[in-house]
């Protein structure tokens, strides 16, 4: 029975209504604009059941609208044409109200023009274009909010006690921040074009700000995601303040900004990653008071200071526990790296630094390389690597790839910097590092050369025994030589001596372990390196490499995890190609030109990232079935993809929002005439 909707008085019988109550409400489409049912968006979502699409035709609507059902607010010029400039929306002659305001879970607003939510709302709020506020699996797509300014509101986007958003490709232009997000989690923002966001000393691209728990030190803004987004002429490109834990900040652009990435006031474990940041007026990356933290793999150019760890007056609450390694830092004119005297023990290696006015400058604080890897530079060396200098002009006699001298009080001044003891003679890229660095979150999971995940602790409790797996199982039979594996377990409270012992073997699933050699006593240290000896390592085709940690301590000791703090490093003689075996061959493309990667992580919980790539231009759908074939939610739906590796990303959750049920799911791409599909697997 296809449901109408109904406006003004209507008459039904005492039966009918019977009938209407006991089916289920068929989900419907509500059309808005001149000539159509509906006169006001406000009208159309007054009538609206959830699950309804409410397609608003082209015009000016003078409104604020309250989205309190779950139901789909769009564009109609977005739906047929991608085109966000047609229905526009001004929030300032209406009231004092915000242009969007989102209360009910699993709603979405998609390609609207939105301006004039200029001032504060009744709640003494900054008035936003679109506000989600207490409202999960909210989606917030492909909107233009501002566009210059006569066009332009006082916050963007909004994002308030709610988790789980999307925010993805939307435009933001002008006002105090383009996307505001407070004491949220699990979100993610995707795709966004932050530009000219100057309107106060702290404005940004995104501004992220949250709270903890007064009782169980919960960080209210945690685990979310700012990925592919560009940030232009803004005070801050991206702005973590107080009370932020676990963010990812990855693959971004920060350009002509005074700051590309901040962190300050307490952001902690937090992942800056592989993002271009180039031409910021003052800092590329700048950590202020905020500890614990990873800087890995960015590009930094054309700044005064590339990398700045400061400290927080008159706290002396400085940067300690920074990871900071395979960057690139040139053209600085005063410092590639500055760290202050309150930020100890940063620990950097692998970056290169060139045509910096000064490359580091320590002011009296103590640094760190790594502690000794497998390496392969032009033969198997094992030992510690630096950082590259293009200013470096020392020997290297005996061939590792590190010079023979150390490179003493960086750029001439005793007053600034330690020694360099282990400065790399050429690129960091042309180094192959064989290390499997231990991360928490996603469980005991070892990432076989991914020194930037983001940083955390795992507790290991008294008498426990904790089996850390590779990331990716062997794929044949994998061997490595006898000989040394060397290694490091950080802590976050120093343990007793020898409270931990450490073994070298390979496992199914976690629940089994088959030893390969002698055990590595270690404890009693906050940083602890370790070596244990083996025979040779054989992992059968589909079991994953494992380390094996057994405690003996007498209480509960939080190991560090991600970054480059806790990790194994394999004997460097004859290592292979991890995950395949030698002689092993790599599988291919599903099908010919189109690629579609194995998610990551696998398994996952409460989000994982799924990589393709496109051999040219074409429509793509990427869709998530449960095991019967049953639809669980649509992740891409684009009518024109460009070519090359596109990436998308899914929380667990289906259409409506809801959390879905732990097992096994499969995603499919189509794409180019082709349809290729894997499966993974979600855990609760």
């Amino acid at each position: 029975m296809k449901r109408k909707s109904l406006s003004g008085t209507s008459i039904l019988h005492t039966a009918a209504i019977c009938i209407l109550l006991a089916a289920p409400a068929l989900a419907g489409t509500l059309h808005v604009g001149p000539g159509q049912p509906y006169a006001t968006i406000q009208s159309a979502v007054d009538a609206a059941f959830p699950g309804d699409e409410i397609l608003v035709h082209d015009g000016v609507y003078v409104e604020n609208v309250l989205v309190d059902k779950a139901v789909a607010v769009r564009a109609q010029s977005w739906v047929t044409s991608s085109h966000n400039d047609a229905a526009i929306i001004d929030a300032g002659m209406a009231g004092d109200e915000d242009g969007f305001k989102v209360t009910a879970a699993g709603a979405a607003v998609e390609g609207f023009s939105i301006f004039n939510a200029i001032g504060y709302t009744p709640e003494f709020y900054y008035r936003s274009a679109i506000a989600v506020r207490g409202a999960a699996g909210t989606v917030v797509a492909h909107n233009r909010c501002g566009w210059d300014d006569d066009h332009k509101n006082s916050i963007n986007i909004t994002i308030s006690e709610s988790s789980s958003c999307e925010i993805l490709e939307n435009s933001t232009r002008e006002g105090q921040h383009g996307i505001f997000v407070e004491d949220s989690a699990d979100c993610l923002i995707q795709g966004n074009d932050c530009r000219d966001h100057t309107l106060g000393s702290n404005s940004a691209g995104v501004y992220m700000y949250g709270g903890t728990d007064m009782y169980t030190g919960e960080f209210y803004t945690r685990d979310n995601l700012i990925l592919d987004n560009e940030f232009r002429g803004c005070v801050i490109g991206v702005h973590l303040q107080s009370g932020c834990k676990g963010v990812t900040v990855a693959d971004n652009v920060a350009d002509e900004n005074y700051a590309g990435i901040a962190a300050n006031g307490g952001a902690f474990n937090c992942a800056i990653l592989d993002n271009l940041i180039r031409d910021n007026g003052h800092r590329g990356v700048w950590l202020n008071g905020s500890r614990e933290n990873v800087v890995a793999g960015n590009t930094i150019d054309a700044t005064v200071n590339g990398i700045w760890l400061g400290y927080q007056s008159p706290s002396d609450y400085g940067c300690d526990n920074t990871v900071i390694t395979m960057n690139s830092i040139t053209n600085c004119t005063y410092a590639g790296i500055r760290i202050s005297a309150k930020s100890d023990n940063a620990r950097m290696s692998l970056n290169s630094f060139a045509g910096n006015a000064n490359h580091v400058v320590s002011e009296g604080t103590d640094w760190s390389t790594a502690t000794p890897v497998s390496y392969f530079h032009g033969a198997n060396f094992s030992g510690q690597l630096g950082n590259y200098y293009d200013t470096y002009t020392g020997a290297d006699l005996d061939g590792d790839g590190v010079g023979d001298e150390g490179l003493p009080f960086i750029d001439g001044d005793p007053d600034y910097g330690p020694v360099e003891n282990h400065p790399l003679v050429a690129p960091p890229g042309d180094y192959v590092i064989q290390a499997w660095y231990l991360d928490g979150d996603e469980g005991p999971t070892m990432r076989c050369g991914d020194a930037g995940s983001v940083p955390g602790e795992m507790g290991i409790d008294h008498e426990a025994v904790v089996v850390w797996l590779s990331d990716h199982p062997a794929v044949g039979e994998v061997s490595f030589a006898a000989g040394a594996w060397t290694g490091q377990l950080s802590f976050n409270d120093a343990p007793m001596p020898d409270a931990f012992t450490v073994e070298i073997g390979h496992s199914s699933d976690g629940t089994d372990f088959t030893p390969s050699g002698a055990q590595a006593s270690v404890g009693g240290d906050w940083n602890n390196p370790f070596t244990t000896s083996a025979a040779s390592v054989t992992v059968p085709d589909r079991r994953c490499l494992a380390l094996r940690l057994t405690s003996a301590a007498g209480w509960t000791i939080p190991l560090r995890t991600g970054g480059m703090w806790s990790y194994v490093s394999s004997p460097g003689l004859g290592d292979p190609d991890w995950p395949h075996g030698t002689g092993t061959d790599v599988p291919g493309a599903p099908a010919a030109g189109l690629v579609l990667r194995q998610n990551a992580p696998n398994p996952f919980n409460p989000r994982t990232v799924i990589l393709f790539d496109l051999p040219a231009p074409s429509a793509v759908r990427l869709r998530v079935h449960d095991l019967a074939g049953r639809l669980v939610r649509t992740l891409v739906d684009r009518p024109l993809l460009p070519a090359g590796p596109q990436r998308a990303t899914w929380n667990g959750r289906d259409a409506a929002g809801r959390h879905v049920a732990a097992g096994a799911y499969l995603y499919r791409l189509e794409a180019g005439g082709k349809t290729v599909s894997r499966r993974m697997t979600l855990v609760r």
